[in-house]
């Protein structure tokens, strides 16, 4: 079918969230996000993009907002598509989808900040990115993807278990035990 667009201004965004702040990465509450939801309550849009566009609107302006502000344009336009992963099977596509959202905008923000690629783990053997290699983040940059994409979840979500972003985040089979610290073990 046709892609279905979404756009909200950054002041409307500002609006809802307030300044970024040192709590920034904090899962937003219940109300927030019933109004980062309530931005298209008059929009033909089906609730699972008003979820996605929720999860993206805050990890954007939390993540890069104060990187692009004072940039002439100081816009930001994302294109999402699903590839085969359905929605809504209980498969983790809102983790996959999370956790792509929050890598894509961490590695813009440092692209911005620094002016050239970033965490490719090739350019600084001076080697070329190829399409087949697989490219894996420092285990820091991992862990802020993993915990941006928590937020997103919530948002998706309500409550989720963060198993789905964190299997999408680093991948392999993830054993999960709720009383344990942390609850997730790599397998």
């Amino acid at each position: 079918g046709n892609p279905e667009v979404v756009e909200a201004q950054w002041s409307t965004i500002q609006t809802i969230l307030g300044p970024n702040g040192s709590d920034a990465m904090t899962p937003p509450t219940p109300e927030v996000i019933k109004n980062l939801q309530d931005i298209w309550d008059d929009a033909d849009i089906s609730p699972q993009v008003q979820q996605s566009a929720s999860a993206f609107h805050f990890l954007a302006y939390r993540m890069i907002y104060d990187t692009i502000a004072d940039t002439a344009n100081g816009g930001l336009e994302a294109s999402v598509t699903s590839v085969g992963l359905p929605l809504g099977a209980g498969l983790g596509s809102s983790g996959a989808f999370s956790v792509a959202m929050a890598g894509a905008l961490i590695r813009l923000r440092q692209e911005i900040q620094t002016g050239k690629h970033v965490f490719t783990g090739l350019h600084d053997q001076g080697g070329e990115e190829r399409e087949d290699q697989e490219v894996i983040p420092p285990a820091g940059t991992l862990a802020e993807i993993n915990t941006w994409a928590f937020a997103s979840e919530v948002i998706i979500h309500g409550e989720p278990s963060g198993l789905d972003n964190t299997t999408s985040c680093y991948g392999g089979a993830i054993r999960m035990r709720k009383k344990s610290s942390p609850p997730f073990e790599g397998l």
